[in-house]
């Protein structure tokens, strides 16, 4: 009996150190997707922006970053998603697809008008703000499961504030 409870108790400590690194890996995964996501969504619409403040980089620099920042995000979701629920991957999908579709047209756009910045700058606000609109989404699912794995949880009654694309204001009350 003896030598079956020891065996129970190595087979449990190993379930729990798998189930532990698992664990482990998948916060690891999240938090790189979220920063990446974070990343590439600020740099586009950095790079769509029709103000410019002083010493920001150029828009090439920009569009070189949004590049840059999308091609790490593409790559770890893709190398990592099986860490991820198939609903959260699907949308994430669809998000870089999206964000693909209008980075090609930015740079077509570009060389066809032989210009730093496409014109149409309505199209470009609008697609600023539907690549803000998918992300915000996903980044709220990551920090949501991210939370989750760290065992944190949200306070029975959340303070009373309206919240805003912008940031939070406090309510009048």
């Amino acid at each position: 009996i003896e030598a079956l409870r020891s065996e129970l108790r190595r087979v449990a400590f190993e379930h729990e150190t798998r189930f532990l690194k698992s664990h482990e890996r998948r916060a690891e995964v999240i938090d790189t997707l979220y920063k990446n996501l974070r990343k590439t969504y600020v740099g586009f619409r950095s790079l769509t922006a029709e103000i410019e403040s002083p010493g920001e980089p150029t828009k090439e620099e920009k569009e070189d970053q949004a590049r840059e920042s999308f091609n790490a995000l593409s790559e770890h979701f893709w190398l990592n998603r099986l860490y991820l629920e198939l609903s959260l991957c699907k949308q994430i999908e669809e998000f870089l697809n999206t964000m693909k579709r209008v980075f090609t047209l930015w740079q077509r756009e570009k060389r066809k008008q032989k210009k730093a910045v496409p014109e149409d700058t309505d199209y470009w606000h609008a697609a600023s703000e539907k690549v803000e609109k998918e992300a915000k989404v996903i980044l709220q699912q990551l920090e949501d499961r991210f939370r989750t794995i760290l065992g944190i949880q949200e306070p029975a009654e959340a303070p009373s504030k309206e919240t805003t694309p912008r940031g939070t204001r406090l309510s009048s009350t």
